[in-house]
Parts: C-alpha cells; sequence; structure tokens
C-alpha cells in the first residue's frame, strides 16, 4: 500500500510555486480547453457508403457471401440412388475440421471436395453456400461421385 505524507502548513524554509510553473500550468489548462473545444465543435465523420454485394451466377459462393435469412435451395438424391444416404448443412455452420479419414481430394460436381480413405465411402463438397456429403456401406467413392453428379 502506498502513502503520501502532504504538509498542509507552509513552511518557510521551502519555495514557492514560481512563475515559470504556473506559466506551465497555466498552458496546459489553456490547451486542454482548446483540445476540448475542438473536439465538442467538429462535424462527425460521414457515414461509409454501403458497397453492394456483388451476385455472381452459378459459382461456389463462400458462405461469407451468403446472408442470414437467404432461402438456399438444396440438391435432392436422384431416385435411383439406393443405399445412399445425403446430409447437408449451411456452410456457416460448419465449423469444424474434417474428419481425418477424409484425406483424398476429389472433384464433385465441378467443386474441390474430401473423400474417406478408410471405412466407408463418405464423400463432401461445398455448393452455393451448403455443405453436402454423401455416405454408403456398399458404394464406392467413384459411385458417390457419379451419383452426386446425378443431383438435381
Amino acid at each position: 500500500m502506498r502513502t503520501a505524507i502532504v504538509d498542509l502548513d507552509r513552511a518557510s524554509g521551502r519555495p514557492t510555486r514560481s512563475a515559470h510553473d504556473r506559466g506551465i500550468i497555466a498552458a496546459l489548462a489553456v490547451a486542454s480547453a482548446l483540445f476540448a473545444a475542438a473536439v465538442w465543435l467538429a462535424r462527425p465523420a460521414a457515414p461509409p457508403v454501403p458497397v453492394p454485394i456483388a451476385v455472381f451466377p452459378d459459382v461456389n459462393v463462400s458462405s461469407a457471401v451468403v446472408q442470414r435469412g437467404t432461402v438456399l435451395h438444396p440438391l435432392a438424391l436422384p431416385p435411383d440412388a439406393k443405399n445412399v444416404d445425403l446430409g447437408l448443412l449451411p456452410e456457416r455452420l460448419a465449423n469444424e475440421a474434417a474428419p481425418f479419414e477424409w484425406r483424398r481430394v476429389i472433384t464433385v460436381r465441378g467443386y474441390a471436395g474430401v473423400a474417406s480413405v478408410e471405412g466407408p465411402a463418405v464423400i463432401s463438397w461445398s455448393e452455393k453456400g451448403i455443405l453436402y456429403w454423401l455416405s454408403s456401406p456398399t458404394r464406392s467413392t467413384d459411385e458417390l461421385i457419379k451419383i452426386a453428379d446425378d443431383m438435381r
């Protein structure tokens, strides 16, 4: 704990404040008042001009561009796809890394994706703000890619 002893009685042996000290204190007070007046009277900065969001037709749309509340149109499995599970999730909600088994880089519907190299066949890719994955215990990765290419 810090303490200070303040002597309120003027001792005759101590010099009083000099004119130089008083001048510095007065100059600081005037400078502070001028700065406060400048801040008080200054005009506020103009708000930034909004930049229109560019719309790109039929390209891979990042989740950063897809705004909350936008209606997403997910793909559906073709009717002849048997023993295949389709999972999908808005890309903005996908915040975890892919499992370690998904190490193979593939191309699905013209987009980059990943596929499993061990265990059941699983492929995953992101398209127009939606993260898709197909899995099957009986089909191969190449068959899943063909099924994904037929999705509409």
